[in-house]
């Protein structure tokens, strides 16, 4: 019965380590995606991953391995499957046994790892199917880190499992009191040690002839290899003791210190090759110019922030939850995604546009991520979350720098957010509608201006998606981002940011009215500073609530006149000029008027 188990468990494993090299394997989507459930099986992404199904399943394989043993290493981790093949390339002479080193080791890379993930620097670097990923898809990675692991395992087993692994090290202390066990029946063991030199996990000691041994259940993968190779039957699976004599133990323990070492120099060669891949990008590959022409690859710009795709809700929920196993980046047929080689989120995806942009009717990244970084986003719903928004850049614009008649950006804005105007000189040139724009990359993308593209796209810190949100949390956001990134005025409109422009005094809200007056109209306005001036701007406006730094108590005033409610950090008798001198200039164009129309008349007036 036992060879039938192991035969049946080989079975499973070849057939889930197949699906797993299949769905990072370069195959056509429509198979792939059949293939993407078995992600959402792995442990540590569906405990993070939110969600009643994702944690039902995490609590499962926690309860199975504290009933059973770590059986989910031996037929769900894609990492230990693989170095279980590297394993049975040849014949072994593992010797079993604990040793202070590897304890030390293991609970040290635990703790290493819960504290990245407490700090927010993710949990990429060590989680094992994450780690898989990277291997099959990031060439650099698979000769450094994924060469070293498989090495070890030809030459001893399931090295980093026994001293790397925090899942294996989580599981295994799960495991270690697994009341249904495999037990050493030392009345038949013969001492040949068998069993101890074919155990891919190190978990077995033979003490001698008639002496039986023990089986380390923290290490333990149930994989019941032991069971099926003894030739006397010796090994089985029994319900374990409540307690063993303490004598015994400590004979077991003492008896397998240093057993199973792996060198200092060895773990450090591996870490060692691993940091090599912080200094390397993948090189860049032609791209099109909207399907016309091949054109050379537009440069990537210094972004404000890391770009998260749609679903991904903020970078904070995709740092905490990614695991940077690379099957988003491998889905994308539009090559967006690709892993950053930062040390804060190293291996976690980002996006950028030199080889294509975000179409919207794609949402393949939201339906195979395991972890939950990426929510699943239905196709209509694309359209309506603003991951960013474009910046245009004057200095590089071809319309602006050389006159040309450039249409690219304008022509292949899939949410007509690119508007052209005349700037005065002949040329007509790009106008960015904050409020459309969704931040997709098309006009950075098809953008002919060398080296750097005329239009970037930065990222939103949170994704403004039209549903709403606790009013607190949007209006902290919106104050962020004017103390923090420099904006001057935030739109909030039905709990989410509608607007954001940037600029100096009333010109910003200005802009956002003349742009569509409608959608400020019932919103909330942030602003920096709030005089007079910008108070009949939000009244013309109809707005119904304004958050403001800095506000004079004339404009709270005024305001409050027309039914609108005004909150300020800092109160002031007067709205100052920059030389702080006298009255702002545009507070005294108005100064002399009461009329809300008549006023944001005089700034146009003063603004020309």
């Amino acid at each position: 019965m036992s060879k039938c188990a192991v035969w049946l468990r080989r079975a499973v494993a070849a057939l889930v380590l197949a699906g797993f090299i299949c769905i990072f394997a370069p195959i056509p989507w429509v198979y792939a995606k059949h293939l993407a459930w078995l992600a959402k099986l792995q442990f540590f992404p569906a405990l993070v991953a939110g969600g009643a199904l994702s944690l039902l399943t995490a609590l499962a394989i926690l309860a199975l391995t504290a009933l059973f043993g770590r059986w989910y290493c031996a037929v769900l981790c894609p990492l230990g499957l693989m170095q279980d093949a590297f394993f049975a390339l040849k014949p072994h002479r593992n010797q079993g046994g604990r040793s202070k080193a590897q304890k030390v080791t293991r609970y040290a890379a635990l703790a290493i790892f819960l504290a990245l993930d407490v700090a927010g620097l993710g949990v990429a670097w060590l989680e094992p199917y994450g780690l898989f990923g990277r291997i099959m898809t990031m060439p650099l990675i698979a000769l450094t880190l994924g060469l070293a692991i498989f090495a070890f395992a030809l030459w001893k087993g399931r090295v980093w499992c026994n001293w790397i692994c925090p899942v294996g090290t989580i599981l295994g202390m799960a495991s270690r009191f697994a009341p249904f066990r495999l037990k050493i029946d030392s009345a038949r063991c013969i001492g040949c040690k068998k069993c101890e030199k074919s155990c891919r996990a190190s978990a077995i000691y033979i003490k001698g002839k008639g002496e039986g041994g023990d089986i380390d259940q923290s290490k333990c993968i149930q994989c019941r290899d032991c069971a099926a190779i003894c030739p006397k039957n010796a090994i089985g699976a029994a319900i374990a003791q409540k307690s063993a004599p303490k004598a015994q133990k400590s004979e077991n323990n003492a008896g397998s210190e240093g057993a199973d070492g792996m060198t200092r120099r060895a773990f450090l060669a591996g870490a060692a090759a691993s940091a090599a891949a912080f200094a390397v990008r993948a090189a860049e590959d032609k791209t099109v110019d909207g399907g016309f022409a091949d054109v050379s690859a537009p440069g990537i710009d210094v972004r404000n922030a890391s770009l998260k795709p749609a679903g991904s809700h903020s970078i904070a929920n995709f740092q905490a939850k990614c695991v940077g196993c690379q099957l988003c980046v491998k889905s994308c047929p539009n090559h967006v995604l690709r892993p950053s080689m930062r040390f804060k989120d190293f291996g976690q995806p980002e996006m950028a546009f030199d080889k294509g942009f975000c179409t919207t009717d794609c949402t393949r990244c939201s339906q195979v991520c395991p972890a939950g970084a990426i929510d699943f986003v239905a196709p209509k719903a694309k359209k309506d979350i603003h991951i960013g928004s474009a910046i245009w850049h004057q200095d590089r614009c071809l319309a602006a720098t050389e006159g040309v008649n450039c249409t690219a950006c304008f022509r292949h804005c899939p949410v007509n957010a690119i508007k052209r105007v005349d700037n005065g000189a002949g040329a007509l040139v790009p106008v960015v509608d904050a409020i459309a724009c969704i931040g997709c990359g098309a006009c950075e993308h098809v953008c002919p201006a060398r080296p750097m593209p005329g239009m970037t796209v930065q990222a939103f810190a949170r994704h403004r998606e039209y549903a709403p949100v606790d009013a607190g949390e949007v209006l902290d956001e919106a104050i962020s981002l004017i103390e923090k990134q420099g904006k001057s005025c935030v739109i909030v409109k039905n709990g989410v940011i509608a607007a954001v422009n940037e600029g100096r005094g009333i010109k910003p809200l200005l802009e956002l009215v003349d742009r569509d007056k409608s959608k400020l109209e019932g919103a909330t306005v942030v602003d920096k500073v709030i005089g007079r001036a910008a108070a009949s701007i939000c009244i013309v406006a109809k707005v119904k609530r304004v958050c403001a730094l800095m506000a004079s108590n004339d404009a709270i005033a005024f305001l409050a006149k027309h039914g609108i409610e005004c909150e300020a950090r800092e109160r002031v008798e007067m709205i100052l000029n920059r030389a702080r001198t006298g009255s702002c200039p545009m507070e005294a164009a108005c100064a002399n008027l009461d009329d809300p129309a008549a006023m944001v008349a005089a700034l146009r007036a003063a603004i020309r």
